[in-house]
């Protein structure tokens, strides 16, 4: 079960973002798509983060077909690719939703990447098994 609210942002407990659900949908592995999109969220640095998110190191790519963005039809790539700075593990695809469609980052992730000052490292120092994947098959 996911946290819910403003509690969402606040608390979240792990060290990935970006795997939800759509609306409607019967998988509750993940939390609504709609409990992380907050149209009030103004970050004065929101260009710095897309940057800082798009920019960051790929630690998988699948090979996999580009899919479209299912709000925007907009091209968002390999649905298998996966980006990380070290500490935070994303899907390349987050930049996309932060700029577009109002995703907003955990508070944990937003001042790590400030403390980073939007500049992601170089280099991957952290192994692939030891990056904090999601648990794909936590409810399976």
């Amino acid at each position: 079960m996911y946290l819910t609210g403003e509690d969402i942002f606040h608390n979240w407990p792990y060290r990935w973002f970006g795997v939800w659900t759509e609306p409607g949908s019967a998988d509750t592995k993940w939390p609504l798509r709609t409990q992380l999109t907050d149209s009030k969220w103004k970050f004065q640095g929101k260009k710095h983060l897309i940057k800082y998110l798009r920019s960051a190191r790929i630690v998988l790519c699948s090979g996999s077909f580009h899919i479209h963005c299912n709000l925007c039809h907009q091209d968002i790539g390999d649905p298998g690719c996966w980006q990380s700075d070290n500490v935070w593990l994303w899907p390349c695809s987050l930049a996309h939703y932060v700029e577009k469609h109002h995703i907003r980052l955990p508070d944990k992730m937003l001042y790590h990447i400030v403390n980073n000052q939007f500049i992601p490292p170089t280099d991957i120092t952290v192994g692939y098994d030891d990056l904090p994947w999601p648990d794909f098959d936590l409810y399976d």
